[in-house]
């Protein structure tokens, strides 16, 4: 009964982050979408998943999916404190035997939080909850075999955080570890109604003098925030069968009487039942399991995974990395979803056209591989492995100038000349001697990258860093002065260079290199309308509207809502581009819809690059040119073209 993939997502524990760190109501009614995306659907796929077998175990199980019952809510109780109370940032699924009365007397559940998946089991008794089937078999199970709880908690190991608690008279008592102690079990046993008729024994009890026990309780990974890690993703959680193994060694759990018997045949010590539950536990935790060629990926985000696992922690922090918090990284990819599809019915979509042409070159589709640095960093042939991907599936390709590999062997392996990026650096000469060897080596069009100040604060990338043990300078050195890894730079006096791109770069240099470049010239990194209009004036021929993909400045602008004001401003007069938060089929579709002439991807394809190497970009290319063709047929688009704004609309707020 597994599923066929896991239904928490990094994305579902971003949640609860963004959900601590802006914890008020104004924020919560504009991400409501995204909390239902999020947070209750993999919620109600959960309650799904496990319906079944829940059942199984006791019919009395309540599984109606109503908050309260089988959901815990998230939102702060307005009927008291109106604003004044925080939102939980966690949510937890509990399968319940109610008691008459409709009181629960015992529980199974699963938790989340913003770094944590949590598993176990409540026991009550005492008070008012005066039944509870869990509790009856406690004694006789724990009697048989009192070293059963140290065991257990020795082959835990260091991964799993263990802790229980009581309660008595409202007051709460949290204990470490497990209750190996003889007296703590005899506490434990002595609160408890061992036989059916010990109910009207728990009625002579004070009337608060319930005990909660948490027991066996919250085997908690601990989910380390790996600091080089984008996004702080959920670390892997990969012991997890030694707690299914646990729960199945359990006396207490194996008793034949706990709920309605049919716990013991679900966690008997047999493979089949054990590969049962472990379906149970895959369905909500993080799956470890990482794409081991390009052919098993379903989407381009498949591959993040793959590429984090075959590089060095820096090499992966660098390519991850974005600004300050991550903020416009995240951004980049959030404005999509405020873009929804208007499909159109009853078309003709038998034959789709997604060709685009640009200054008089027709390209396959208008997928634009971006310029991303340093590719040898995360594959032996980097560059020339993506020129290759990009001409095996048609596609154009610009070239970083801190690329590891030379224009000329970049387009020997492209088939076709490709587009160089320009980082201008302090020193004119450099730049111009650039931007001639490209022309020598057929490069059309030169990019003119203006959103890289220096100083942009990469915390991603040194915290990844700081854990990567290696001796970095042994391979490679600063992007200027490393002349051997950056063949751009070959036989170029490099003395005098100190920057990518000066504080000082104004319009005056954009109209100085107008004058030299003597083929096609755009600017990269124009993300408003007043910029556009001037540098339409300014007779450049294209424009790319990007923000370095989040990793330049941390503005919490996505690329997408800037887009159309950069359309505005060039006025039809020159095309445009645009790059940042692509993953999907859709998220193209809404670019073009809102006036872009192509769309650039990096990460993708440096995912691809560093997982599989050529292969690796060839798939994840596939997979978009997948993605676009089908919501371009279910939209009732055949061309690319034919794509306006009349295919999109604000999603309401």
């Amino acid at each position: 009964m597994a599923p066929t993939q896991a239904i928490f997502t990094r994305e579902t524990f971003k949640f609860f982050k963004d959900l601590g760190r802006h914890n008020h109501k104004e924020w919560m009614d504009a991400n409501r979408d995204r909390y239902q995306a999020e947070l209750v659907q993999p919620f109600k796929r959960l309650l799904e998943e496990l319906t079944p077998a829940a059942l199984e175990l006791d019919s009395r199980f309540d599984t109606t999916g109503r908050t309260g019952t089988n959901f815990s809510r998230i939102n702060r109780d307005i009927r008291f404190a109106k604003d004044k109370t925080l939102y939980k940032t966690h949510m937890y699924l509990k399968f319940s035997v109610p008691a008459p009365g409709k009181r629960e007397t015992g529980q199974l559940y699963v938790g989340l939080t913003m770094d944590a998946v949590t598993a176990g089991f409540r026991i009550y008794s005492g008070g008012k909850r005066k039944e509870s089937t869990l509790a009856l078999v406690a004694e006789p199970r724990v009697v048989a075999d009192t070293s059963w709880a140290a065991k257990q908690k020795k082959r835990l190991g260091r991964r799993y955080e263990s802790y229980w608690y009581t309660t008595v008279k409202g007051e709460w008592t949290k204990h470490d570890g497990w209750p190996t102690a003889p007296e703590n079990w005899k506490k434990i046993l002595d609160s408890l109604p061992l036989q059916p008729r010990a109910r009207h024994f728990c009625a002579t009890l004070p009337k608060f003098s319930a005990i909660f026990i948490l027991l066996c309780v919250s085997l908690r990974c601990r989910i380390r925030k790996k600091r080089g890690s984008m996004s702080h993703a959920v670390e892997q959680i990969r012991t997890r069968r030694r707690f299914l193994r646990m729960l199945s060694a359990s006396p207490l759990l194996a008793s034949p009487g706990i709920l309605a018997g049919s716990f013991a045949n679900l966690l008997a010590a047999g493979g089949v039942t054990e590969k049962r539950f472990l379906g149970w536990l895959d369905s909500f935790q993080q799956s470890e399991e990482v794409i081991s060629s390009p052919d098993q990926a379903f989407d381009v985000m498949d591959f993040e995974a793959a590429a984090r696992k075959a590089l060095p922690p820096a090499h992966y922090g660098y390519l991850a990395t974005g600004v300050d918090d991550d903020g416009t990284v995240r951004a980049n990819r959030e404005g999509y979803a405020r873009i929804q599809i208007r499909a159109r019915r009853l078309i003709n979509v038998e034959n789709i056209d997604m060709s685009v042409s640009l200054f008089g070159t027709k390209w396959n589709t208008p997928i634009v591989l971006s310029p991303v640095s340093g590719q040898k960093a995360f594959h032996p042939e980097g560059e020339v492995a993506v020129a290759r991907a990009a001409r095996a599936k048609g596609h154009l390709m610009m070239l970083s100038t801190v690329a590891t590999s030379s224009i000329e062997d970049v387009t020997a392996a492209a088939g076709a000349p490709v587009w160089q990026q320009l980082y201008p650096t302090n020193v004119w000469e450099v730049s111009r001697a650039i931007v001639k060897r490209a022309e020598t080596a057929g490069s059309p069009a030169i990019v003119l990258t203006v959103d890289l100040q220096e100083g942009s604060n990469r915390e991603t990338l040194f915290r990844a860093e700081r854990v990567d043990k290696r001796e970095c300078s042994a391979c490679h050195q600063s992007a200027y002065t490393d002349a051997a890894r950056k063949p751009m730079f070959n036989g170029l006096d490099l003395s005098k260079v100190t920057v990518a791109q000066p504080a000082n770069l104004s319009w005056d240099f954009v109209k100085r290199l107008r004058d030299t470049v003597t083929v096609k010239l755009l600017i990269k990194g124009i993300v408003t309308r007043e910029d556009a209009q001037l540098a339409a004036e300014q007779g450049v021929d294209g424009l790319m509207v990007s923000n370095h993909g989040g990793r330049a400045e941390e503005t919490l602008r996505p690329t997408i809502e800037s887009l159309p004001e950069v359309i505005e401003g060039v006025a039809g007069k020159v095309p445009v581009i645009m790059d940042g938060g692509i993953r999907r089929g859709t998220d193209i579709f809404k670019a073009l819809a809102l006036g872009a002439t192509a769309v650039g991807i990096g990460r993708p394809h440096a995912w691809g690059l560093a997982a599989f190497g050529q292969p690796g970009v060839e798939a994840v290319l596939e997979i978009l040119r997948r993605e676009l063709r089908t919501i371009m047929r279910q939209a009732g688009t055949v061309s690319v073209a034919g794509i306006s704004r009349a295919y999109v609309t604000e999603r309401p707020r």
